[in-house]
């Protein structure tokens, strides 16, 4: 049986052959030679935030079938990114940042947006790599996660309690 393309990035970095990796083991296995991601850079936190969202068991650490899903959010991510960096400079500007979640369908006002971005830009240089463009993406989408259920008419507007409110902001750390 033939094993899936994906498998020997995740097994180069699961050394301790447990069939789960860690954050830092993600880092590891996306910018090995080889990979679609090969020369990019994923932060900590990207990476975290990666974990996070791809971990169904809340373990911080994802198995073989969560990286393969993982690694095609990040192949659609990378298409995206690609398309809406018209200058290739490698990096997405705030209106390009802004035309590329409009495209996907979010509304945020550019004053919201704007905090967000400032927020992921850490070097504030002004635009967003690979990696920050994936954590606000993120960022954005565990978001809408949490929104979404509360949003019981479907307008853009939820109801908390001040608890729930809370239980909803701790979804937000890595």
């Amino acid at each position: 049986m033939q094993s899936h393309p994906l498998r020997p990035f995740f097994d180069a970095v699961d050394l301790d052959r447990s069939g789960k990796i860690t954050w830092i083991e993600l880092q590891k296995a996306l910018t090995q030679p080889g990979s679609e991601f090969t020369g990019k850079v994923f932060s900590e936190r990207c990476a975290k935030r990666l974990i996070k969202m791809f971990d169904r068991n809340n373990n911080a650490e994802i198995d073989f079938e969560e990286f393969m899903q993982l690694h095609q959010y990040l192949l659609q991510m990378k298409q995206g990114f690609e398309f809406v960096d018209t200058d290739k400079s490698g990096s997405l500007s705030f209106d390009e940042i802004s035309r590329a979640l409009a495209q996907s369908g979010y509304r945020i006002s550019p004053i919201v947006l704007q905090k967000i971005f400032q927020t992921v830009d850490t070097q504030k240089k002004g635009s967003l790599n690979f990696d920050g463009y994936i954590e606000l993406c993120v960022y954005v989408g565990i978001v809408r996660n949490i929104f979404q259920p509360k949003d019981f008419y479907r307008n853009g507007q939820a109801t908390f309690t001040f608890d729930q409110f809370l239980e909803a902001c701790t979804e937000l750390y890595v």
